[in-house]
């Protein structure tokens, strides 16, 4: 399939989660890689929290070809459950000790917590408060 037909189908009304997902394991060429994780950003949280566990193998087994990593900490940073869920999900990778797999899950997980750590930014889901948030403040009255 040519690079126009690809974009057209990608661009097309039945392109779905399900087939994003399908193209995002299947076509590993860097620039249609690289196409497919920056159109993740318009999916559905709904979405990208069902295929989770998908796009944290993909984030594994293609660590140095593929930028859904940073996509996965994008996530991570803005939102203490998609935090939780990768982290989770990278750690019960690295303690199936698989070869070739289990250095990569945990070096992934270690990098998710420390981004989801470190992150300041005003995008972070409402209520969830940041590393560097305040307590509220007690107000007490000096009688």
């Amino acid at each position: 399939m040519n690079g126009g037909s690809l974009l057209r189908l990608f661009k097309s009304e039945c392109f779905d989660a399900h087939l994003h997902l399908y193209y995002l394991h299947h076509m590993e060429a860097p620039g249609i890689q690289d196409y497919l994780v920056n159109e993740l950003y318009r999916l559905t949280d709904a979405d990208v929290d069902y295929y989770l566990p998908q796009l944290c193998q993909i984030a594994v087994l293609r660590h140095d070809r593929s930028q859904l990593q940073r996509f996965l900490f994008d996530k991570a940073a803005c939102s203490v459950h998609f935090a939780l869920r990768i982290q989770w999900l990278l750690r019960a990778m690295a303690d199936d000790r698989q070869p070739d797999v289990w250095e990569r899950a945990a070096a992934l997980a270690d990098a998710c917590e420390t981004v989801f750590v470190n992150h300041e930014g005003p995008e972070r889901d409402a209520g969830e408060p940041g590393p560097s948030a305040s307590p509220p403040s007690s107000s007490s009255s000096s009688s």
